[in-house]
């Protein structure tokens, strides 16, 4: 059973993300400036300008490459690591600068990486989040109110003026997340994407894949204004989770994946 979050994120907002490729003994640029792109394909299923991340990266390295191999890029979502490999051996990796900070968040990498045919994620990667528990709580799916106007004529006949279609509301708790992935101050290594990273940065970059295996459900959403701070609320009154928080999103649903 698992509860998992991906957040899409779109280079033009975020900043450049860079890093040196050498596979051969020549050192070449692998450079995203630009493009909203996701870990999972479930965004990129309902919203077409989103980009599958892990497809990209191989297509853009197998085409910087100069050696003779070709790329591999797999992610494990319930690691929320990368695995990196090339097909005709060693190759080097270097971040440097803002740039390549960037790419390591994306990757899960905290360093250069040398000597080696293949690497994985030093820790789970940025715009991801793996919920404790593994399960949301107190779903629910309606339209809002407020979508029709009806009336009575004069003779009592009446009259209605309403969308021919209305947005629909998705809401739900994820329950006792414990402090160290909800609060940034309080990260832990392992896990550097928080639930105060996720609201800072979805608020204003807009679209989250929420996949919940217990109910066999991917669905894809944006926060409504209403829920767009990021207001924990702890679990104190429980003396098993002292110290955790439960998260509400208040979302629209924009499709299924």
């Amino acid at each position: 059973m698992s509860l998992r979050l991906f957040a899409s994120w779109d280079f033009a907002l975020i900043g450049q993300g860079q890093f040196l490729l050498d596979d051969d003994g020549s050192a070449n640029f692998v450079t995203y400036s630009s493009g909203v792109y996701d870990h999972t394909t479930v965004g990129p299923s309902v919203v077409s300008s989103i980009l599958h991340w892990g497809t990209a990266l191989k297509t853009l390295m197998d085409a910087t490459s100069t050696g003779a191999g070709t790329y591999t890029v797999s992610f494990d979502e319930s690691t929320l690591k990368y695995t990196i490999s090339y097909s005709s051996g060693n190759f080097d990796m270097t971040f440097s600068g803002a740039a390549g900070d960037v790419m390591k968040n994306l990757l899960g990498f905290t360093g250069n990486k040398t000597g080696a045919s293949s690497y994985t994620s030093d820790v789970a990667v940025y715009y991801a989040i793996d919920g404790t528990l593994g399960a949301k709580s107190e779903p629910v799916e309606e339209e809002p109110d407020d979508i029709a106007v009806v009336g009575e004529a004069d003779d009592g006949s009446s009259y209605g003026i309403s969308r021919t279609t209305a947005p629909i509301y998705y809401d739900c708790l994820v329950t006792y997340e414990p402090e160290a992935r909800v609060r940034t101050a309080k990260l832990a290594a392992a896990y550097p994407w928080t639930w105060q990273r996720f609201f800072a940065h979805v608020r204003a970059h807009g679209v989250f894949t929420l996949k919940d295996s217990s109910l066999s459900e991917n669905t894809v959403h944006k926060l409504r204004a209403e829920g767009a701070s990021f207001r924990p609320i702890p679990a104190a009154s429980d003396p098993n989770y002292v110290g955790h928080y439960h998260i509400r999103l208040r979302t629209y649903l924009l499709g299924r994946g």
